[in-house]
């Protein structure tokens, strides 16, 4: 099954199901292989699952407190993001959904009471992740927007398997200040951005895990802070390519974490650090469900 495809030319783009993965003569690809038009492709389509997190307090009072991914939990909605970025929500009276692609900014009278999950011991290693539950009279307005990631329904294949640091795109997608325009309150800008990136590291501590994200200090799109981005969604999309040259790609993309930490340099880089599956998908779930819900089993 294939859907909106898109002809340009020397290439044929489109979005494919997961039931490629029954076809013959289809080679998935690194990211060195993929084309940038392709790649735009689909960070317009992972922008969608994304939000800024903005505190509000009177008419001119506001901060940018990071970022987030829209997910579904039991068809529950939630933003997933750091724990930290709540913390800074809560000097703030009312939340504003900045909603990307869109000029569009939704209040929330009051600052949802978020599931926070672990106990943060520590900038570098947190444990730093948390729902933010949506009010049930925001999902309409929002959904017929933005997309949503269904945690529960892909649970047990996510925690059955292990991520492919070499196969396909990797991204965090986040806003970071340092290329947002917030000078006018009335008109803030967030750059939401795809950052492509490739794994370096994988740690595990405990019950978490981690994901750490190089970048070069001498990268000509180095920033100074990635302040902004905490929160932000890591995302893993699969690319494919069939014997005629029509090139693909597999959706829904995977939420493979959520990002949280910006180290200092280490040798030549610095990283951009993540939770990853486990946490996401076991130990956030996990403590939705300790508030005394029910898992839905899927179908």
């Amino acid at each position: 099954m294939t859907f909106d495809g898109r002809d340009t030319g020397d290439r044929s783009y489109c979005q494919q199901s997961y039931e490629v993965l029954l076809k013959p003569n289809v080679e998935f690809v690194g990211a060195n292989e993929i084309p940038n038009e392709l790649r735009e492709e689909i960070g317009v389509q992972l922008r969608l699952y994304s939000v800024n997190l903005v505190g509000l307090r009177g008419d001119a009072e506001y901060r940018h407190c990071g970022s987030g991914t829209f997910v579904k939990i039991d068809e529950v909605a939630y933003i997933v993001t750091a724990s930290h970025c709540c913390e800074a929500l809560h000097d703030y009276e009312a939340l504003g959904l900045v909603l990307t692609g869109f000029r569009h900014r939704k209040l929330i009278p009051a600052i949802p009471v978020p599931v926070i999950v672990g106990t943060r011991e520590e900038d570098a290693w947190g444990p730093d992740v948390a729902l933010i539950p949506i009010p049930a009279s925001e999902i309409g307005s929002i959904s017929a927007r933005m997309s949503f990631s269904n945690l529960t329904g892909v649970r047990e294949a996510m925690l059955g398997g292990v991520p492919d640091p070499q196969q396909g795109l990797w991204a965090v997608v986040g806003a970071p200040v340092a290329t947002s325009d917030l000078a006018n309150p009335s008109d803030l800008e967030f750059a939401q951005t795809v950052h492509w990136m490739s794994i370096d590291r994988k740690y595990r501590r405990g019950e978490w895990d981690y994901l750490d994200f190089g970048i070069p200090l001498d990268a000509p799109s180095l920033l100074e802070s990635y302040g902004g981005v905490s929160g932000g969604g890591i995302w893993q999309v699969d690319v494919c390519r069939d014997q005629n040259g029509t090139w693909g790609w597999l959706f829904p993309p995977k939420l493979e974490g959520c990002a949280f930490y910006q180290t200092p340099p280490e040798g030549d880089r610095i990283y951009i650090r993540g939770h990853g599956r486990q946490t996401i998908y076991q130990n956030a779930v996990d403590a939705v469900w300790g508030l005394g819900r029910e898992p839905t089993r899927s179908s």
